[in-house]
């Protein structure tokens, strides 16, 4: 049986634009969502919050997982927008695939990993503390890593191929279904989903006995238990709507191919079917923040803590901008004020000229009264020599 000929040479009808449809929307919104709330809640954890604890690397590792797969999406829109045409390098389309898987078993693994910490932290607070440290789960998250990209890497080596039409496919196995794939999706399915799955439940379900049965506080057990109920449905939720349809759907896909060894409706319909499923598997990225909220323990207090930043920041941009506006006004009053100083100097000046005028005034009236005096006198003894001019003169007269 030639799977590399039945994969290329028989496919779905209307297989291409069926995946456009369903796969250019759902990565657009995505990327945008998903990657504003995964820039945000990193910058939360790295540059507000500077104190590690377990749970806080954990999220940060899962949020830089969202971010690898989200930063991918562009270039899937690129190739769906594009007639399902690949035209980019060899390399990058691999990687494509290769970031979509490590994103997705990361984010379970990491997933699981948190469900296990907050398992020890609740139920076994005192025996767990050195596991607890931060120093081991650094360790174990840069595992989770090492192991997830390593089991992942033989998409690396899946590129691009060109079909029957000279057309250049990415985001398809260049060839077709075997036993090596098959069996490399069962290990997926056991050891990636599966197994993740059900070690999450048992933590959770054991958190909440816990905390049923302790004898803390009312309002401190009541809150501890509002929070885990509220962990346990978001990951349920995560895993009902992102990992599990998903991995079901892709083993029932791959074991159908495997066993009739051409298209038919079967197995066209459960193709299409994994496209929506993955279509979830990418919304995940979106829906991880909403579980830093209750998993880490001050995460809404850094987000007010954000608030408070953007707040402050409003404010003094309203105040920059008032002033900004208010000072040509002031520029205004101030060369007003300027010109009024000036004409103070100048009205200052001129009223000193003008007391120096009167001054001189005064003492010009002061000298004429003394010189009008004076004349009076002189007047005086001129009419006092004339009188007695003419009594001389009548003496003299013959006769006198």
């Amino acid at each position: 049986m030639n799977n590399t000929n039945t994969r290329r040479n028989s496919s779905c009808e209307n297989d291409d634009i069926f995946k456009t449809d369903i796969y250019l929307p759902t990565y657009i919104i995505v990327f945008i969502f998903g990657f504003i709330e995964n820039v945000f809640c990193l910058y939360i954890f790295l540059k507000l919050y500077k104190r590690k604890t377990a749970i806080s690397i954990v999220t940060v590792n899962l949020a830089i997982s969202d971010l690898l797969l989200v930063c991918t999406l562009p270039w899937r829109v690129h190739y769906y927008w594009n007639g399902s045409k690949w035209n980019l390098s060899d390399f990058l389309c691999a990687f494509m695939s290769y970031a979509l898987y490590l994103n997705m078993y990361c984010s379970i693994y990491f997933l699981t990993l948190m469900s296990i910490l907050r398992y020890f932290a609740i139920v076994h607070p005192m025996k767990a503390l050195m596991f607890r440290s931060v120093k081991s789960v650094q360790i174990i998250c840069v595992a989770i890593w090492v192991f997830v990209s390593i089991t992942a890497s033989p998409f690396l080596i899946r590129g691009s191929y060109v079909n029957e039409n000279n057309e250049t496919k990415c985001f398809y196995l260049k060839d077709g279904v075997d036993c090596i794939v098959f069996t490399m999706n069962l290990l997926a399915l056991v050891l990636g989903c599966i197994i993740p799955f059900f070690i999450i439940i048992i933590c959770y379900t054991l958190v909440v006995k816990a905390l049923l049965v302790s004898k803390s506080k009312h309002h401190k057990k009541m809150s501890s238990l509002r929070k885990a109920i509220a962990m346990i449905i978001i990951v349920m939720v995560i895993f009902l709507t992102s990992f599990l349809p998903y991995h079901i759907l892709r083993t029932a896909h791959i074991a159908i191919s495997l066993n009739t060894g051409h298209t038919s409706q079967a197995s066209c319909f459960v193709q299409k079917c994994v496209v929506v499923t993955l279509c979830g598997a990418a919304i995940n990225s979106c829906l991880d923040p909403l579980l830093y909220y209750f998993a880490a323990e001050t995460f809404r207090g850094k987000k007010l803590a954000v608030a408070m930043v953007r707040l402050n920041t409003k404010v003094e941009t309203a105040i920059e901008e008032f002033r900004a506006q208010v000072q040509p006004i002031a520029s205004m009053l101030q060369k007003h004020e300027w010109e009024l100083q000036g004409l103070g100097e100048r009205l200052e000046e001129v009223d000193s000229r003008t007391k120096a005028s009167e001054a001189a005034i005064e003492s010009s009236s002061g000298r004429i009264q003394v010189l009008e005096r004076e004349v009076w006198a002189l007047r005086d003894q001129v009419d006092d020599l004339e009188n007695r001019s003419r009594r001389t003169k009548l003496c003299l007269a013959p006769g006198g």
